[in-house]
């Protein structure tokens, strides 16, 4: 028998069900336990044992939760890999593609054990996991936010890395799919808005990097170690070996620092609102959006609690009332659905109420004393902020949800996860992919104007990780933006092209495709 995929066998359908069927084995277990406990036990709360036992019970039924989505994930990517045993290669860009296909669901599936083990944000658990799922981690790393699940990754021991460092051992471009061996020596160093694909990054390499100038190892580079790195793609800039202890220290404090500005705000930053009242309300705005999408989250909870307690729970038949408890972990998964869809529209709601009062802001130029700015900035946080409640959760597509919602012009089928996003003057073309912390933006600063200004994303277009995209450039149908590329402002970028680079520099698609061919 082959150990491919036939085509049709393994449909979306049951990528869905499996999705399910992992929230099911997570939740309910631990939920029968909870059950059982707070029915079978008379807690009293003025009994310092009967806290203790508490406070043990929901502790050991965390880790249970956690182990058991991480268990179930594992099992069934280890059935799928018996299918189509994961290799390093070329594939056809097709959902067709047997191999192609088994990647996607295998990273459609770890997002939610992902997510779980994540929610700690706590090193250990985050190494830990991504062991689990065959990544090599040597001993005291520090991994970046969005080290992907892919095959055939390895970091070394004490690797340092910031917050925004991407590492992967995949690229997707129009014509193909393709899997790489990803390797980080020891003792390395990776700033923020850096990262590798299919490198060779030798020990006690240090890759510098910023928002406006990212730097990344890709595939067929090999650096020898013992060396400082930058750009795109990374080039040897100095020696590292004769760092001082002391300087090491410091290029590490210097990430940490980097990892604490935020980044819708820091952009805005020259944009004063100094007002407590004004303070005041972006708060109560906040409150508000994460209120009211628990509140969408919690109705569908409630309505099955009301149609239990009409068919009579608790029964007092403990079998039956597992019955009864066997949908929640479902409907869980779908509250975060609805919990998306709850701060989109209060956000939406919370935009109609201020646009009325204060007017709505339009493209052009302004002056930054310009008293409306101070108005605008305060929709444009609570945008923000709904924005990175959407990436909170395991529902990866949530961001094209939320940005229609702000009246952007996202097409069907556009995908755009944990990419960075100015969420206003925005037209995305149907079937275009946005990777992770790609930027893109619709207003700049200059010479103390602030300029907004619509950005156009054409059809079929891949922008890559870490690329920079500036506001009012114009992307053609059929584009590829390289791993780190940057588009100035009011850029045009032609259709069926290739851009790479800092600044970007044109080359025709079909680069792509004869690498492909070798």
């Amino acid at each position: 028998m082959s150990k491919s995929l036939k085509k049709g066998q393994f449909n979306w359908k049951w990528v869905v069900v499996l999705f399910l069927i992992i929230g099911e084995v997570s939740f309910y277990p631990s939920l029968l336990l909870g059950y059982i406990f707070f029915t079978e036990f008379a807690i009293n709360i003025n009994n310092l044992v009967h806290i203790a036992i508490t406070l043990i019970f929901f502790v050991s039924n965390y880790f249970l939760i956690l182990f058991l989505s991480l268990g179930i994930t594992i099992l069934i990517i280890f059935l799928i890999n018996l299918k189509v045993p994961p290799k390093v290669g070329s594939y056809e860009n097709s959902i067709d593609n047997v191999d192609v296909y088994a990647w996607r669901v295998k990273n459609t599936l770890r997002s939610f054990s992902r997510w779980l083990w994540e929610m700690t944000r706590l090193s250990i658990f985050r190494v830990f996991y991504l062991r689990r799922m065959g990544l090599k981690i040597g001993k005291n790393v520090k991994l970046g936010k969005y080290i992907l699940e892919d095959d055939f990754m390895e970091i070394g021991d004490r690797t340092f890395m910031g917050k925004n460092t991407i590492i992967s051992g995949h690229l997707i471009d129009p014509f193909k799919f393709t899997v790489y061996r990803t390797k980080i020596g020891k003792n390395c160093i990776f700033g923020n808005w850096t990262g590798a694909v299919g490198a060779d990054i030798g020990n006690n390499s240090i890759i510098l990097g910023s928002l406006s100038n990212t730097s990344a190892g890709l595939n067929g580079i090999s650096c020898k170690g013992n060396g400082i790195y930058r750009g795109m793609p990374i080039k040897k800039i100095g020696q590292s070996n004769h760092l001082t202890p002391k300087q090491i220290r410091n290029i590490k404090k210097l990430i940490k620092n980097q990892e604490k500005l935020n980044f819708y705000e820091s952009t805005i930053s020259t944009i004063k609102n100094p007002s407590i009242k004004t303070k005041i309300k972006i708060i109560l705005g906040k409150v508000f959006i994460t209120f009211s999408g628990a509140m969408f989250s919690f109705l569908i909870n409630f309505l099955y609690i009301l149609l239990i307690i009409f068919l009579g729970f608790p029964t007092n038949d403990i079998l039956l009332d597992a019955l009864y408890l066997i949908p929640i972990p479902l409907i869980f998964i779908v509250s975060l659905g609805f919990f998306i869809a709850g701060t989109g529209a209060s956000t939406r709601l919370l935009m109609a109420i201020h646009h009325k009062s204060a007017g709505q802001i339009k493209e052009g130029e302004y002056d930054l004393s310009d008293p409306k700015l101070k108005k605008w900035k305060i929709v444009y946080l609570w945008k923000q902020f709904c924005l990175d409640l959407t990436h909170k959760t395991p529902l990866g597509y949530g961001d094209t949800l939320i940005l229609q919602t702000y009246l952007c012009k996202i097409n069907k089928n556009v995908q755009m996860i944990k990419a960075l996003v100015d969420p206003e003057f925005l037209k995305i073309g149907k079937d275009s992919q946005c990777a992770a912390y790609a930027i893109i933006r619709s207003h700049y600063i200059r010479d103390n104007k602030i300029i907004f200004k619509q950005t156009e994303i054409g059809e079929n277009v891949m922008i890559g990780s870490l690329a920079y995209i500036g506001a009012g450039a114009k992307i053609g149908d059929n584009t590829v933006i390289g791993i780190g590329a940057y588009i100035p402002e009011n850029t045009v970028c032609e259709s069926d092209s290739l851009y790479i680079g800092n600044p970007a520099r044109k080359l025709p698609i079909s680069v792509i495709n004869n690498n492909n061919k070798r």
